[in-house]
């Protein structure tokens, strides 16, 4: 049974018995009176994202809850990046007033565990993540009518689409069909290639962490309902460690955390990536580009 601390416990130890009969004891680092505000303050410029990032609740806070591995996204927090409110008043608002009529769609349309992230930018220039769809041991057509069917229920009917996913898409199968066609022809869902290394994905999602907009608010912001999306920054998405070597690879763990953080990485490759001169989007600036592609691959 746990019990709280009190005077017979130490400041900063929690002690509590086991079933078995076992006690154990929780020494935080508050147990050293040396180690005040000012030495905590020491500490945290050596911790991305301070103490709601993931390295300092994993090894300064003694969080059972934050997952193991190397986190992807280490100045992801809960408490910057993920809305308070939902954002889907917001974006249809923002397409009812015609002020951005596009949302953007990122896929990961592989594997028979494909997802979705449904995303919007504002006025402000923040990117809003506000619907996630992952699924589960699931073809690409029923996805893909899945999804489609949500966004018939929830967005407005003159919203403009534009789908970017993994350009592996397209690699047809013993029908000579690839996942991007069978989305094409069964679901109208027309899906342009993102950039598929990896370090320029992470970068791109990256650098919309670091980033502020107007009024200082985060360049991305995320729904609460993303459950899975949120529960893969927080430590879901990210590189194993090799053995016990305290060393990690560097490709992300495929699990059920990477295949919506592969969706939304691939539309930030084009929104925010390099450009490449072969690339059609060459021809517009970044406004420019995002309405002038809507009404190409809008649908």
């Amino acid at each position: 049974m746990r019990t709280s601390e009190g005077p017979s416990t130490p400041y900063g130890v929690t002690h509590w018995m086991t079933e078995e009969g076992i006690s154990v004891a929780r020494v935080h680092y508050t147990a050293d009176p040396k180690k005040d505000a000012t030495w905590e303050q020491r500490q945290l410029e050596g911790y991305p994202g301070g103490k709601t990032g993931i390295s300092w609740r994993k090894e300064m806070e003694i969080d059972f809850s934050v997952f193991g591995g190397k986190g992807v996204y280490p100045t992801f927090t809960r408490k910057r990046h993920v809305s308070d409110t939902p954002l889907l008043p917001y974006v249809l608002t923002g397409i009812e007033a015609g002020k951005n009529r596009q949302v953007i769609n990122g896929w990961d349309n592989t594997g028979l565990s494909p997802a979705c992230v449904s995303t919007y930018i504002n006025s402000l220039g923040q990117w809003m993540i506000f619907q996630e769809f992952c699924g589960e041991d699931i073809g690409i057509e029923d996805f893909g009518d899945a999804v489609k069917m949500w966004w018939g229920q929830n967005l407005p009917p003159n919203t403009k689409f534009l789908d970017i996913g993994d350009p592996a898409g397209k690699i047809r199968d013993s029908r000579k069909k690839s996942p991007a066609m069978y989305l094409a022809e069964h679901c109208g869902i027309h899906i342009y290639d993102g950039i598929q290394t990896f370090k320029i994905r992470r970068e791109c999602v990256e650098q919309r962490l670091n980033k502020t907009v107007s009024g200082g608010e985060p360049a991305i912001l995320i729904d609460s309902s993303c459950t899975t999306l949120i529960m893969g920054f927080e430590g879901g998405y990210s590189y194993p460690e090799i053995g016990s070597t305290g060393m990690y690879h560097t490709e992300p763990q495929k699990n059920q955390y990477s295949h919506p953080h592969d969706a939304l990485q691939y539309p930030a490759t084009i929104l925010w990536g390099p450009k490449d001169d072969s690339d059609d989007y060459e021809e517009y600036d970044e406004s420019e580009r995002r309405q002038g592609r809507s009404e190409i691959g809008g649908y």
